[in-house]
């Protein structure tokens, strides 16, 4: 069975129900934030706000094409491993949140 340790940076970005709407919908589709910000009825500048701290979580990537300004989110291992349901035992890690 993996084990997986869950930062607290990951703890707070799954803290927001728009951020757990934004990993849901870039696990089923690719994710722009022009597209999010449609699906999700929020301003554009909300959503990168939002994607900002799932990629600083470790919880999205983001891949820009070259040539074009165009930036698709996608789901990391650990965001799959967390969603998918087959992870049950996720250890939590307070080390070094200056607590």
């Amino acid at each position: 069975m993996l084990h997986m340790e869950l930062d607290f940076q990951s703890v707070k970005a799954l803290a927001s129900p728009t951020r757990i709407d934004i990993l849901k919908e870039s696990m089923e589709q690719e994710a722009t934030p022009t597209g999010l910000a449609d699906e999700l009825d929020r301003s554009k500048s909300t959503i990168s706000s939002h994607l900002d701290k799932l990629t600083d979580a470790g919880l999205l990537e983001k891949e820009s094409k070259d040539g074009r300004k165009r930036v698709i989110y996608r789901p990391t291992d650990k965001a799959e491993a967390i969603t998918s349901g087959k992870e049950r035992k996720v250890r939590f890690s307070l080390a070094g949140t200056g607590m």
